[in-house]
């Protein structure tokens, strides 16, 4: 991970402290320095989990290290299943799961009858910052004007 997103990570955990309404908008976790993985190709998630083991931004919610174990069920259904997908969290309860030979990020549809992925948002490091920081929220997201997620990004000058 490198120092621009672990300094926008930092910019939004200094924000939401000290404010009570910061559980409504979105939620960076301590991180967990014993967290690891044998995957090379998961290095970004794991750099990500030792700064904030879980979070929450807006509709994006990421899935602590303990909470990854007991949430593998989506993967099954994928060719490959638990060898090659790591289910990491959700966008509007619709899954993402990162592929563990390429590092990529994707979301699928529980609804579609072949749980074929559907997009795919590059490195979990691009994912944070085109997606999750930045205006492309909007595009994997439908948002409004009364967007908690979008307004404090707005005034973090991120959106």
């Amino acid at each position: 991970m490198d120092d621009i997103l672990k300094n926008l990570i930092y910019r939004i955990k200094k924000k939401f402290e000290g404010n009570p309404d910061s559980i409504l908008i979105g939620e960076i976790r301590e991180g967990n320095p014993n967290v690891g993985d044998g995957t090379q190709n998961l290095v970004e998630y794991i750099e990500f989990l030792k700064i904030s083991d879980g979070a929450y931004f807006g509709e994006i919610i990421l899935f602590s290290s303990s909470e990854l174990a007991k949430n593998q069920f989506y993967v099954e259904t994928l060719q490959g299943e638990r060898e090659i997908w790591l289910f990491i969290g959700h966008i509007l309860y619709e899954p993402i799961v990162i592929n563990k030979v390429d590092g990529k990020v994707y979301r699928f549809y529980r609804d579609v009858p072949t749980d074929t992925l559907e997009e795919c948002f590059g490195s979990f490091d691009n994912f944070l910052k085109e997606y999750a920081f930045s205006r492309k929220y909007s595009s994997i997201v439908p948002v409004d004007q009364d967007d908690e997620w979008v307004k404090l990004l707005t005034e973090l000058n991120m959106f």
